[in-house]
């Protein structure tokens, strides 16, 4: 069964945008947003490239470069049910952590980049090495808080895994 397009009248369709918007906002394609968002909402935990066409009113070569990307940043991932042709997409539930990982990763580049203009700064006035001693700071201190809170989440969706907010894992039948 093909999912109905979401239209701009429908709240869900308003939500899937708004979430397309953030992600933008965040450097991301609106579309790979569109598809993300399409696939947190959906119905069924896997939808086929198609079917997310379909919903978002893109092109199949869209979908094929927005998939792609969503899966190179493990926020998607593809699977295939025995007996298929099409492949299919879902979010898995180790998807956000593996944003959160991905995130830590980040802020460590960017507290050795505020190393380095530290270094290059030793011979400048004292102001303007205190906003790069300022801005490395904050960045060591995400770099150490982080993969704390990063367990600490992992931890929480471990103790209310049982609560029946969770869904099937979707993987392949």
């Amino acid at each position: 069964m093909r999912p109905e397009p979401l239209h701009a009248t429908d709240p869900l369709a308003r939500f899937v945008e708004d979430v397309a918007s953030f992600m933008a906002f965040r450097g991301l394609p609106r579309m790979a947003g569109r598809l993300w968002a399409t696939l947190l909402v959906a119905d069924t935990p896997q939808m086929t490239a198609g079917e997310l066409a379909t919903s978002v009113h893109a092109s199949a070569g869209s979908v094929s470069t927005m998939t792609r990307l969503l899966i190179s940043l493990n926020l998607v991932q593809r699977v295939r049910r025995p007996g298929e042709r099409a492949d299919r997409f879902w979010i898995p539930p180790e998807a956000m952590t593996a944003v959160l990982a991905t995130q830590i990763g980040a802020v460590r580049t960017a507290r050795e980049l505020f190393d380095r203009g530290i270094d290059a700064l030793a011979n400048k006035p004292p102001p303007a090495q205190a906003r790069v001693r300022e801005l490395r700071d904050m960045w060591a201190f995400w770099e150490r808080e982080l993969p704390a809170l990063t367990e600490r989440w992992v931890e929480s969706r471990k103790e209310s895994a049982g609560d029946g907010d969770r869904h099937s894992d979707g993987g392949a039948d």
